[in-house]
């Protein structure tokens, strides 16, 4: 039986989506909906100056790297 494992939350400043364009850098932790508890958020900025709450797994997987006015 394999178990769930909850990795740390990345550190702040650390920045998720390509260098050199567009991308999220993490502000802080975010609270996520009580809709769905399980699903941790971040607090992103994006490189134009948008900051939001981005699901942590999106930014792990490479889904997520910068917000929907940059993309």
């Amino acid at each position: 039986m394999s178990r769930s494992r909850t990795l740390p939350d990345p550190p702040v400043g650390t920045v998720y989506g390509p260098p050199d364009g567009p991308h999220w850098t993490v502000v802080g932790p975010a609270p996520s909906p009580a809709t769905r508890p399980h699903e941790r958020r971040m607090t992103c900025r994006c490189t134009c100056g948008v900051v939001m709450r981005v699901i942590l797994r999106t930014l792990r997987d490479g889904s997520s790297t910068r917000c929907q006015g940059c993309a």
